[in-house]
């Protein structure tokens, strides 16, 4: 997928998506957003769309389609990427989740051993 709209991209991802007939389809760029997300919602097929960098999205028909009419939900990797969201026109908040990149370290005891998971693994 090199642009926004390629038909050949198109016509293979529509196939392989009405053959698979999957829950949903996660996207994550402006490209497979738009290619995706159109064979989605043609087929029925919910589309979650995930953000990962806090650069602007341009405020311009129809680029807000991707996060305002077409996903069921949306998930950031930050809160100040959900607040660039949920501030284009169309989006609830409520369909915004962010999930925070990162580990918390205070939750891991690093003297546990790890080589029972690495035999098992």
């Amino acid at each position: 997928m090199r642009r926004t709209f390629s038909p050949s991209s198109f016509f293979a991802l529509f196939k392989i998506i009405k053959e698979s007939r999957p829950d949903i389809l996660h996207t994550h760029s402006s490209i497979d957003s738009w290619l995706v997300s159109v064979i989605g919602k043609f087929l029925g097929v919910p589309i979650v769309r995930s953000r990962h960098i806090s650069i602007p999205v341009r405020n311009t028909f129809p680029n807000t389609l991707i996060y305002s009419s077409f996903p069921e939900r949306i998930i950031t990797s930050g809160e100040a990427i959900s607040e660039i969201i949920c501030g284009l026109p169309g989006v609830a908040a409520e369909k915004v989740v962010s999930i925070p990149a990162g580990v918390a370290l205070r939750r891991f005891d690093f003297n546990i051993s790890g080589d029972g998971i690495r035999r098992e693994l």
